[in-house]
């Protein structure tokens, strides 16, 4: 015994109907109400079959075929004690349980048209007078013996069309079941369920396979109820093996996601050094590149910012972050003045940024600290000097390096034009003395001997004869020459090769950085200090002077003394000591 082969599939299993002998049936067409609905014409086919059948409808099994429009529906019947037990076992679950004619019933035919079908058991011919009605006539012999030879089957064939009438059309073919229970699938749509016999399709709607199945029609709902239920679980039972084979699939990737990003991760700490590598390559190539297309500016960054700056607001330190951005350390005694100062420069279109850092206040001072980001457009170097276009110097200006070229610089910077600034030997000459400190006589000159009388003797003035038995000073000496015939300037003085000076509001004057000059240069030639001299520059370094820049040079602070009174000195009564004898 072979046992049958296990199939599974994920589709449900195809609808399948049990096909009865045509022998067992007895056939009738019977008139029904023209344009009887489904359930109408049903129920005047069950009449009539009750009225023509000799056996009640309960105890016979039947069913009937009425095309919509048709004035005649197709009955048939088998009495039920045929069909024992064993023979209905394999209609359970049948979709469809009818005689092997009535899979022809729905096929598409023409006028006297005869079907002539053929079953392991029978032969059958259906034949139509209408195409649109239903068959006038259906008539089932059994077939011949084997052993009869085909003259026997051809004779069968001839007196079945001759019992069927005219035929104009005749058609044969053949049915064969599947299954020895006499079942087979038949293909089910939602459009419809279609039988097969050889080249000819008949397809019928639901209630038209209910109609024709043999079956008590309350067990055939009952069927139906099951079978939806079945499909329905079918159908879960898919989406559940969908969802779990989903899920493994997820599973297996975020697996093979875990594993991938683990060797990922392996690979950068492999390889984060050489990035690192690279990065500082790549920092330092650009770094060369910046330094060697673009230039550091710190004093044009600062020019910028100096003019919004408030005179109570000093600069301390100044550094630059990057190219474009300085870092400045500052205080102030006026705190109104930081927030007017922020003001401004949150005003200026030449900064990107503003930001106070490290605000701090202590004994009334504030100091904080200022990061100033520049727009890249906004720094510019600062253009040279503009070069006479007619020559290096103007037309009747002596020749630079010549005598009267000196004698006309030192003439321009000892002498001020009517109506300027002084000079610097003039603005930075020491004050007269005090009028506390006079050199006159009147006993209120410091240091002064006290006489008894009261009378001090005075320093004498300077065109005063010195007193009885002390020197005169010294005669002044001529002044030196250059050997030019003009004085020396002297030590004090500006640089020889420096333009002429100009005076500036407030005190000082400016002066022209000229080649070769270096910051402690020009602040001992003016007689100033150097922090003095930066501070009122806003420099930071020194070292970074260029030709061209105008510095201020302020004026140096001068002390005035108090006024000292001299207190005159009382003379103790003198005491004669006798001599000794």
């Amino acid at each position: 015994m072979r046992l049958p082969a296990l199939k599974f599939s994920l589709k449900p299993p195809p609808p399948r109907a049990v096909l009865l002998p045509d022998d067992q049936f007895f056939v009738r067409a019977v008139p029904v109400t023209p344009g009887a609905t489904p359930a109408d014409a049903a129920a005047e086919a069950a009449l009539a079959l009750e009225a023509i059948a000799p056996f009640p409808l309960a105890q016979m099994y039947h069913g009937h075929h009425h095309r919509p429009g048709a004035r005649h529906a197709l009955v048939f019947a088998a009495y039920r004690k045929r069909f024992p037990g064993d023979k209905t076992a394999p209609w359970a679950g049948a979709e469809a349980v009818l005689p092997a004619f009535a899979t022809l019933l729905a096929a598409p035919v023409k006028p006297a048209t005869t079907l002539l079908l053929a079953t392991p058991a029978a032969m059958t011919a259906l034949h139509w007078r209408d195409p649109d009605d239903a068959p006038s006539a259906v008539l089932t012999r059994p077939l011949p013996p084997d052993d009869a030879g085909p003259r026997a089957r051809e004779a069968l064939r001839d007196e079945l069309l001759r019992e069927a009438g005219e035929s104009l059309h005749v058609r044969e073919t053949a049915i064969t079941p599947a299954d020895d229970d006499g079942s087979l699938n038949i293909d089910g749509t939602d459009a419809g369920y279609t039988f097969h016999a050889g080249p000819l399709a008949s397809t019928f709607t639901r209630d038209e396979l209910d109609a024709l199945d043999v079956r008590d029609k309350d067990e055939i709902a009952l069927r139906r109820r099951d079978r939806r239920r079945d499909l329905l679980l079918w159908r879960v039972f898919l989406g559940g093996l969908a969802a779990l084979a989903l899920a493994l699939l997820l599973e297996a990737a975020i697996a093979a996601g875990g594993m991938w990003e683990k060797i990922r991760r392996e690979i950068v700490t492999k390889q984060a050094p050489y990035v690192a590598q690279i990065d500082q390559a790549n920092a330092l190539a650009t770094r060369v590149e910046d330094i060697s297309t673009k230039r550091l500016l710190p004093f044009e960054m600062i020019d910028i910012v100096k003019a919004k700056r408030p005179r109570s607001v000093l600069y301390t330190r100044v550094t630059t972050r990057d190219l474009y951005t300085l870092e400045v350390q500052a205080r102030t005694n006026i705190p109104n003045d930081l927030l007017a100062y922020r003001a401004a420069l949150n005003a200026m279109p030449e900064l990107a940024s503003v930001a106070i850092e490290d605000q701090t206040s202590r004994n009334g001072i504030t100091t904080f600290r200022l990061i100033l980001a520049f727009k890249p457009e906004a720094v510019r170097p600062a253009a040279p000097p503009a070069a006479d276009p007619a020559g290096d110097g103007k037309e009747g200006e002596p020749e630079p390096g010549s005598p009267e070229a000196l004698a006309a610089a030192r003439s321009s910077r000892l002498t001020p034009p009517p109506g300027t600034a002084p000079t610097m030997s003039e603005a930075f000459r020491p004050p007269p003395p005090a009028p506390g400190i006079s050199a006159g006589g009147g006993g209120t000159g410091v240091g002064g001997a006290a006489s008894g009388d009261g009378d001090a003797a005075a320093p004498a003035g300077p065109g005063a004869p010195p007193p009885a038995g002390q020197p005169g000073p010294p005669p002044p000496s001529p002044p030196p020459e250059d050997g030019t015939g003009a004085f020396a300037p002297p030590v004090n003085a500006p640089p020889v090769n420096a333009p002429p000076l100009q005076a500036v509001p407030g005190g000082g004057v400016l002066h022209t950085v000229q080649a070769g000059e270096t910051f402690a240069q020009i602040a001992r030639a003016y007689d100033v200090s150097a922090r003095d001299l930066a501070m009122a520059n806003t420099i930071t370094d020194p070292r970074r002077l260029h030709v061209g820049l105008q510095l201020v040079i302020p004026p140096k602070t001068e002390t005035t003394a108090a006024p000292i009174t001299a207190v005159p000195a009382t003379a103790a009564p003198i005491t004669e000591v006798p001599s000794a004898p």
